[in-house]
């Protein structure tokens, strides 16, 4: 089974600050609220077995960015605890590191049936909902995102 793991991040930050290395905050835990890859994930960030089987039959928009320069605290520690299960079990149960600003992903099309039929749907809705408090604009929200395989 392939899992999805990582973080909904934002940031109160503009331009050049956002890359600092404190700027991004961890706000929105993907793994309890995604629990299946779908057309979603594999179109977004190449987040399915058929894509990491080379199976997909359409590049994601986001696969394979890596982690950001500068993730957020929560996102260091998840890496770190990957690299040090690395160390001792050796590599391969983790991959597809990657991320994506919520203006990317506003912009990819969706059926409703698709959008609503997955489990991006909420976390979509969430991303809405802090979006629309005026704080966070679309471009300073993101996803990082990984698998567990």
């Amino acid at each position: 089974m392939l899992d999805i793991h990582g973080w909904v991040e934002v940031t109160r930050f503009s331009g050049a600050e956002q890359e600092g290395e404190h700027a991004w905050t961890a706000a929105i835990c993907l793994s309890g609220l995604v629990d299946v890859p779908d057309v979603v994930s594999e179109r977004l960030f190449g987040l399915s077995k058929r894509y990491v089987n080379g199976e997909a039959t359409a590049p994601a928009i986001a696969a394979n960015r890596g982690l950001p320069p500068n993730p957020s605290g929560q996102v260091k520690i998840e890496r770190d605890r990957i690299l040090e299960f690395e160390r001792k079990f050796g590599i391969g149960e983790c991959g597809g590191y990657t991320f994506a600003e919520w203006r990317e992903i506003k912009a990819v099309s969706f059926t409703d049936e698709e959008r609503r039929g997955s489990d991006w749907h909420l976390v979509f809705e969430l991303i809405g909902a802090i979006e629309r408090d005026g704080r966070f604009s679309e471009d300073k929200i993101r996803i990082v995102a990984w698998y567990v395989w």
